[in-house]
């Protein structure tokens, strides 16, 4: 049996492309191998390992479920913070920026 959530990724991919959906389905449900795969679609093996991993990014750029606040929350890490900007070399050399203009 196939858990509810891989079956609501599945459906979800196949709104966004039908061939990833298929191919993840073949992939990952079905346990085809990427040749047996390729040679079921008429592609290369080439396009079913690209459209293994289109189907991950897919997956992991998707809401999977509401949180308490409503909000959907993501499959994966969020984004990470930016970096701070750099400091001037008065800023590195003093600390503050003090006499700068």
């Amino acid at each position: 049996m196939t858990p509810d959530w891989i079956l609501s990724a599945l459906e979800r991919l196949q709104a966004r492309d039908f061939r990833v959906a298929e191919v993840f389905r073949r992939r990952f449900i079905a346990r085809h191998s990427e040749a047996e795969i390729a040679k079921a679609l008429g592609v290369t093996e080439r396009t079913v390992r690209r459209d293994i991993q289109k189907a991950r990014l897919l997956l992991l750029a998707m809401p999977f479920g509401p949180t308490k606040d409503g909000d959907a929350e993501m499959i994966g890490s969020p984004t990470p913070p930016k970096p701070p900007a750099p400091l001037s070399a008065h800023e590195e050399v003093f600390g503050d920026d003090h006499g700068t203009e």
